[in-house]
C-alpha cells in the first residue's frame, strides 16, 4: 500500500500497481452503481465526483481524495497552468494528494476525468496531464492520468493514458477494466 511516510522511497514498480488497483476499483464500483449519469448524458463534474467516493474508499487515509481542487502550499496559492502569473488557473477533477503541501512527494495522482473519449484523447487534458508531471509548474504531481470513460451499458470501457515524473508515458490509452 502506498504509505503516508513522507520519508519513505517507493518504487515506480511498488505504487503503479496500487495505483492501478485504486482506480480500477472505483471505475468497478462507478459501473456497478452510477452508469445511468452516462445515460443522463450529466456534465463530467458529476461522474468525476462518483469515481472520487469509490476512490476515497480504497486509498491509504494518509492521503486526501479532492475533486477540483485548486491550491497549493499552506499559503494556499492557486495552482496554474504555466509559472506566469497570468496563466489561466489549474483545477484537477481529482487530486490524491496531502492539503497544504509544496512537496512533490504529497502530491500522488492528478485526474482528469473525460465523459466521451475520442482516439488520441483531450489535447486539453493531455497536456494538463503531461504538465502536472512535467517539472515546468511550481507544483508537480507524481502521477497523472486522462480517463476517458466511454459509453454507457455494455459500452462502458473506460481507457486512461498515465504518465509520470518527467512526462514519461506509463499507459497510453489502455484499457483499465477488463
Amino acid at each position: 500500500m502506498v504509505q503516508g511516510d513522507q520519508g519513505s522511497a517507493r518504487s515506480l514498480d511498488d505504487v503503479f500497481p496500487v495505483i492501478s488497483s485504486w482506480v480500477s476499483g472505483a471505475l468497478s464500483d462507478f459501473r456497478a452503481r452510477d452508469l445511468d449519469l452516462l445515460e443522463y448524458s450529466v456534465g463530467e463534474w458529476s461522474c468525476a465526483f462518483r469515481i472520487a467516493v469509490y476512490l476515497e474508499q480504497r486509498v491509504d487515509p494518509a492521503w486526501r481524495v479532492d475533486i477540483e481542487y485548486d491550491r497549493q502550499g499552506v499559503r494556499g496559492q492557486q495552482k496554474r497552468r504555466g509559472l506566469d502569473s497570468n496563466a489561466s488557473t489549474m483545477r484537477p477533477d481529482i487530486a490524491i494528494h496531502r492539503r497544504g503541501s509544496e512537496d512533490i512527494r504529497d502530491n500522488l495522482l492528478l485526474l482528469e476525468i473525460k465523459r466521451i473519449w475520442t482516439p488520441g484523447g483531450d489535447p486539453d487534458d493531455l497536456a494538463k496531464v503531461r504538465r502536472a508531471v512535467s517539472g515546468e509548474l511550481e507544483f508537480q504531481y507524481q502521477f497523472a492520468a486522462a480517463i476517458g470513460l466511454g459509453d454507457s451499458g455494455s459500452r462502458f470501457n473506460p481507457t486512461w493514458t498515465l504518465m509520470t515524473a518527467g512526462g514519461v508515458m506509463l499507459v497510453d490509452e489502455k484499457r483499465i477494466l477488463a
